[in-house]
C-alpha cells in the first residue's frame, strides 16, 4: 500500500497588522500561497463571522479546496484596539445677558449628552457619551462630565476723590468709583471704621450686579498730619506770686493739647 500525503503549502499573510478603531470596516487580511511558481490568493473568513470593525480580537482562517495540499500558517489573529480620544477643552465665555452653551469640538467618537448652559456667571455641567470602542486619554471609558464656565464681564471704574488729604478733625467723604456703564451701581467701602484720622486708607469698589467684575477695584488715599500751630494774641510775663497763672487768647485745632 502506498500512502501519498498532501503537500504542505505555507500561507503568506498581508494586510494583517493590528488596527486602532476608526468606526469604519477594515479590509480582510489577504492570504496567498505559491504553487508551481505562481502566487495564488486563498479564501479567508473570520472564524465567528464577526464584522472586522469594532475593538475586539479577530481570528482569520485561510482555506484551499484542493485536498492534495495542506496549509501551514493558515490561521492568524488580528487585534482592533480601542481608539484613544482626547478629552476636549471647554472654553469659558463672558457673560452677555443671553443664554449660552458650551462650544464643544465635533467628533465621530462621542456625542453630547448634556449641554444646557446658562445665562448668569457660574459653572455648568457638560456630559459627553463615548463610543464603546474608544477610551478617554485619561484611561477611563463611558460618559465624561466636564465643566463650562460663564465668567463675569469685567468692567473698569474711574476713581475720584475731592476731599482733603490733610487731617481736619472731621470725617471725610469717601472717594467715588464710576463705571463706564452708568447703569451699573458701584458700592465703595473703606478698610477702616472711620475715614478721619491721619493714615493710609484702602477703598474697595464692588458691583451690586453679580454679572460684572471690577478690575481696578481698590483705591488708596493717604491723609497727612496737620502742622498744628498754637496761636496767641498776647505775650506773657508772670511774676511769681504763689498763685496759678492763666493764659488767655490761646487757640489750637481740635484735639491738640497745650502744655506750659
Amino acid at each position: 500500500e502506498v500512502v501519498v500525503s498532501p503537500k504542505e503549502l505555507a500561507v503568506t499573510w498581508t494586510n494583517a497588522a493590528d488596527h486602532e478603531y476608526t468606526s469604519n470596516v477594515f479590509a480582510t487580511p489577504v492570504a496567498t500561497i505559491t504553487l508551481d511558481g505562481n502566487e495564488m490568493k486563498l479564501s479567508v473568513a473570520e472564524k465567528d463571522n464577526k464584522v472586522f470593525k469594532d475593538a475586539d480580537t479577530y481570528t482569520f482562517i485561510a482555506s484551499y479546496d484542493d485536498t492534495n495540499y495542506t496549509l501551514t500558517g493558515a490561521t492568524i489573529t488580528v487585534e482592533v484596539t480601542k481608539r484613544v480620544i482626547q478629552i476636549p477643552t471647554i472654553a469659558s465665555k463672558l457673560y452677555n445677558g443671553s443664554l449660552q452653551t458650551a462650544t464643544i469640538p465635533a467628533s465621530n467618537f462621542y456625542t453630547v449628552k448634556e449641554n444646557n448652559g446658562g445665562t448668569d456667571p457660574g459653572k455648568y455641567k457638560v456630559v459627553l457619551s463615548l463610543d464603546a470602542n474608544c477610551e478617554w486619554n485619561d484611561g477611563t471609558i463611558g460618559d465624561k462630565e466636564l465643566e463650562f464656565v460663564i465668567t463675569a464681564n469685567k468692567i473698569t471704574v474711574t476713581w475720584e476723590y475731592t476731599g482733603s488729604k490733610v487731617y481736619t478733625g472731621s470725617v471725610l467723604p469717601n472717594p467715588t468709583a464710576i463705571a463706564a456703564d452708568g447703569s451699573i451701581v458701584i458700592n465703595v467701602t473703606c478698610d477702616a471704621t472711620e475715614f478721619k484720622n491721619a493714615g493710609t486708607y484702602i477703598f474697595t469698589a464692588t458691583s451690586t450686579d453679580k454679572n460684572y467684575e471690577i478690575t481696578n477695584n481698590t483705591f488708596e488715599v493717604t491723609i497727612g498730619k496737620i502742622d498744628n500751630t498754637i496761636t496767641t494774641n498776647d505775650s506773657y510775663l508772670f511774676t511769681y506770686s504763689g498763685n496759678a497763672n492763666v493764659l488767655t487768647n490761646v487757640s489750637a485745632l481740635e484735639g491738640a493739647t497745650i502744655s506750659y
